[in-house]
């Protein structure tokens, strides 16, 4: 970070300001979907724009974190980020992070800030995993004054409601937009229509690639590579999970080189079937599919937006 101090701030080690407590898994044996229990979190599996989605809990909790607090990735991916909308029992993916004078926004977007200061750290970078001493001895820049401090988290956290209700305006428009598609082009199809293996109507589909040794942590700029984590509906985009691979890189790829309006589909994991489309110059003149998205084009016989609400 940059050595210049800004009036009226201070430089302070993260331990100073928060307290730190380290998640811990219990046994498997305690966890369960029929909501029995504290919601369980085990990483940022179903981290969302600000709060985590719940879909399992823990009967038999160890560590937990408390309504408001800051739950941080502590495990690859280090360093992503929500809010504790409640109390939640964390394994050990996750910390939770209380700010030391009840100031849990504004450590919140502090967090976001140093974010790429974490990812280099030698923890983050070389384990893929950072510590509780890790995390304490991270120096950050705050203002001395509390007050101006909540004056930063209120603005924030006010752009965030309105973005936050774009996205959920923008999921609701797609579900309106997916039902009627389902009616007018399945359900109530012509008898004319014929049934063809979705290969038919595609001129491409492949998945992304990586770099040798994976995404480089230490790049700041140059062309974006995208996974689900980045994509959730369409032109829906998270930028504060973006990583990258150098301009040399990309100018090498065969495959994995997204063209405007091409259909992207998480193909493993945790995610599959997550999916997205993006328009001309959104959201990068130019970006590439890690190795877990499938690039799906389609030919003369569909157009995109057709086959993107046909999946």
């Amino acid at each position: 970070m940059t050595e210049k101090i800004p009036k009226g701030w201070k430089k302070v080690k993260l331990g100073m300001i928060v307290e730190i407590t380290m998640g811990q898994s219990p046994k498997s044996e305690f966890y369960n979907t029929e909501g029995d229990g504290l919601p369980f979190l085990q990483g940022n599996r179903t981290f969302g724009y600000r709060y985590p989605k719940i879909d399992t809990y823990c009967s038999k909790p160890i560590k937990v974190a408390n309504k408001g607090e800051v739950l941080f990735s502590v495990r690859a991916p280090v360093g992503d980020i929500n809010i504790a909308n409640q109390i939640i029992c964390i394994g050990r993916g996750l910390a939770a992070l209380r700010s030391k004078n009840d100031n849990n926004l504004f450590l919140y977007y502090l967090l976001h800030h140093i974010k790429k200061e974490v990812l280099n750290s030698e923890g983050g970078t070389v384990f893929g995993s950072i510590s509780k001493k890790d995390l304490e001895h991270i120096e950050i820049f705050i203002p001395e004054d509390t007050k101006e401090q909540k004056a930063i988290a209120s603005v924030l956290s006010s752009l965030d409601d309105k973005i936050d209700l774009l996205h959920r305006q923008n999921k609701t428009l797609e579900q309106m937009a997916e039902t009627l598609f389902r009616k007018w082009f399945i359900e109530e199809a012509k008898e004319d229509w014929e049934e063809v293996k979705l290969g038919e109507v595609l001129e491409k589909i492949e998945s992304g690639s990586r770099p040798k040794g994976g995404i480089d942590p230490n790049l700041k700029t140059g062309v974006p590579s995208i996974g689900a984590e980045n994509i959730n509906g369409l032109g829906n985009f998270n930028f504060s999970k973006v990583k990258y691979i150098s301009d040399e890189y990309f100018n090498k790829m065969k495959r994995g080189v997204v063209r405007d309006y091409d259909v992207l589909i998480y193909k493993d994991g945790a995610y599959i079937g997550r999916k997205s489309m993006f328009g001309k110059g959104f959201p990068f003149d130019k970006f590439c599919i890690n190795e877990h998205v499938f690039i799906l084009r389609s030919n003369d016989r569909i157009s995109q937006f057709f086959l993107y609400f046909l999946l």
